[in-house]
């Protein structure tokens, strides 16, 4: 799996869709394919031998999840990245700069999006921060 991630309109979609070439099936969130995966019908979209998958974000499924135990948190992100095909590639909004919001739930939402941001690098085989259209790779490659 391989991790993009950066700040909202840095090119990350772009660079992402760039490492799959035009060989990809593209979800826009975490949470279909969550629901892909709870369903079993990932054959149906044809994933497998040189279909790769593009998950766009993962808001929708931190929507969802952010409130899980940690123990719950982990066996929900272990079971969706161990269901997913190679190549696959995530692309994640980083967060953790700004202004941190006074509300406590949207603060408990940053700090399962920085959960997640942590999770998904330690299981990728490359990790790149895309900032103003370029890739930085921080993890894997040459």
């Amino acid at each position: 799996m391989i991790l993009v991630y950066g700040g909202a309109y840095q090119g990350k979609l772009d660079f992402a869709r760039s490492l799959l070439k035009d060989n990809y099936v593209e979800l826009p969130d975490l949470a279909q394919w969550e629901d892909v995966v709870a369903t079993g019908e990932a054959a149906l979209l044809g994933l497998g031998m040189d279909l790769g998958l593009l998950v766009a974000d993962i808001e929708d499924w931190l929507e969802r999840n952010y409130r899980l135990s940690n123990a719950d948190w982990d066996e929900s992100l272990t079971l969706l990245t161990e269901s997913m095909p190679e190549p696959a590639v995530i692309v994640i909004e980083d967060q953790g700069q700004g202004v941190v919001p006074l509300d406590a739930e949207l603060r408990a939402k940053r700090e399962a999006n920085g959960r997640a941001l942590q999770y998904f690098s330690s299981q990728a085989t490359e990790v790149y921060r895309i900032m103003a259209g370029q890739a930085l790779q921080l993890k894997g490659g040459n």
